[in-house]
């Protein structure tokens, strides 16, 4: 979310604050002055900062110019500063060079502008604070909007800003040192042999053919029923909450007991039937109980609510990534079951409608989300019943939205002879890959446990 300059706050004439806006003058002027008597300081500046930091628009525009050279690697003093200004036409609001080096008159050689930078990144958030405050009030005060959306904004501009103090912002240094340090990742990854990049879904082919799940990625998991599509989505999360990764599920159709039962058993690697039935041998109960003392230090999080919106599952999702100061991954079971936030006459509008939001949710929360879909009935009618992208139920807008589409294929269930002595092979058939090539990789379903293993 872009942030919005410093305005008067003002709801429809009435003035809200009798006391000005939060900010330091005196920060601002050091900062800058320090600049001037030595331009590495920008560096240090240009990581914490940005330009709607400052308060005042003299000291807003001489930042700007300061940057606009940083950024073109020329020196930083008052003559080149006002010829930036002049491009502008802002070097007369500014009072010209003069007015430029007065910034620095008087002031220590600074080495560490650190404290100074603080204040003025504090003031900037507390400003930005009130006039988030100001414009939901205004929307409330309006009732223009459904209450839902109104509240969902709220949480947006407030969720965006404890971002912001979490990580700061992200200045011309600060960026390219990030994609250093992705490039340097990248290339140990390589040397050592390793080659997922994203979350890991734990099936070794899977893993090696889409290099993991990618942030801001929507993926669709879809199948026609008994496929597996819970199953494999659930075994993807808990390998990524024991791989130290922060995971959300939002279980539209199975309770919270029953996903804590199936995860037990898959990572137990015990029948579910006999978990559910309290038929195991004394060692699985002991397995069963190492891997629930296991769970307990995860940071693995379920709702079971029902019939939940988009709004919902982000509201609860920015709730968690508040607490836990990061989101990894999130999976939703599944997308036929989900409500939208306007609904609409037609379902397929309502589909449509959910699966942006959904890539909303990605891109917002900066993790990849699953989103379980069932298939129409169409492969009924082929042979084999393989399914493909126009078998994706209610709207062709799931398959647009979608970085990635997993099909789940198991031939063995339409020969209607499997028995839970037995295990099958599964094609995760990847129909669409938006930055990658298409293919099929093969794993083994272990039916009794339901769950998925590498074949071979």
């Amino acid at each position: 979310m872009p942030r919005k300059k410093d305005q008067t706050t003002q709801i429809k004439g009435e003035v809200l604050f009798s006391k000005p806006l939060p900010s330091s003058n005196d920060a601002e002027r050091c900062v800058l002055g320090a600049v001037l008597l030595d331009e590495n300081i920008i560096a240090q500046a240009a990581e914490a900062l940005e330009a709607d930091d400052f308060y005042s628009p003299f000291h807003r525009r001489i930042y700007t110019a300061m940057l606009s050279l940083f950024n073109s690697n020329r020196t930083i003093d008052p003559i080149l500063i006002a010829e930036e200004l002049k491009r502008d036409g802002d070097a007369a609001t500014v009072g010209g060079i003069a007015a430029i080096t007065n910034l620095s008159y008087g002031l220590p050689h600074f080495t560490d502008v650190g404290e100074y930078l603080q204040i003025i990144r504090q003031k900037s958030l507390l400003r930005r604070l009130i006039m988030s405050c100001a414009q939901i009030t205004s929307d409330a005060l309006e009732e223009e909007e459904d209450s839902e959306l109104v509240l969902d904004r709220a949480e947006q501009m407030i969720f965006t800003l404890s971002q912001e103090r979490d990580q700061g912002a992200a200045g011309p240094v600060l960026a390219e040192l990030l994609a250093y340090e992705s490039l340097t990742k990248a290339y140990e990854r390589r040397k050592s042999g390793e080659i997922v990049q994203g979350i890991k879904t734990g099936l070794r082919d899977l893993d090696s053919f889409l290099a993991g799940f990618k942030q801001q990625d929507l993926i669709i998991l879809a199948a026609r029923p008994s496929m597996g599509k819970t199953a494999a989505a659930l075994q993807f999360l808990v390998n990524a909450a024991l791989d130290d990764h922060v995971v959300f599920f939002a279980s539209l159709e199975m309770s919270k007991e029953q996903v804590i039962d199936r995860t037990i058993a898959q990572i137990a690697d015990i029948s579910l039937w006999g978990y559910a039935h309290n038929v195991l041998s004394d060692m699985q109960w002991k397995q069963a109980t190492d891997v629930y003392n296991t769970l307990q230090g995860r940071r693995f999080f379920i709702d079971d609510t029902p019939a939940m919106t988009p709004t919902q599952v982000l509201a609860k999702a920015r709730k968690i990534k508040t607490e836990q100061k990061k989101l990894d991954l999130v999976a939703v079971d599944y997308l036929g079951l989900m409500t939208s936030s306007k609904p609409s006459r037609e379902r397929r509008d309502d589909i449509s409608a959910i699966s942006r939001e959904l890539k909303a949710i990605a891109k917002e929360l900066k993790c990849p989300v699953i989103a379980l879909s069932q298939l129409s009935r169409a492969p009924e009618n082929r042979n084999p019943p393989r399914p493909k992208l126009s078998d994706l139920r209610d709207s062709g807008a799931i398959e647009q939205d979608a970085d990635v589409v997993i099909f789940l294929y198991r031939p063995s269930y339409y020969e209607k002879k499997e028995t839970d002595s037995t295990n099958y092979t599964t094609e995760f058939i990847i129909a669409k890959n938006r930055n990658g090539p298409t293919d099929t990789v093969e794993a083994i379903w272990l039916r009794d446990k339901v769950k998925f293993g590498n074949k071979n």
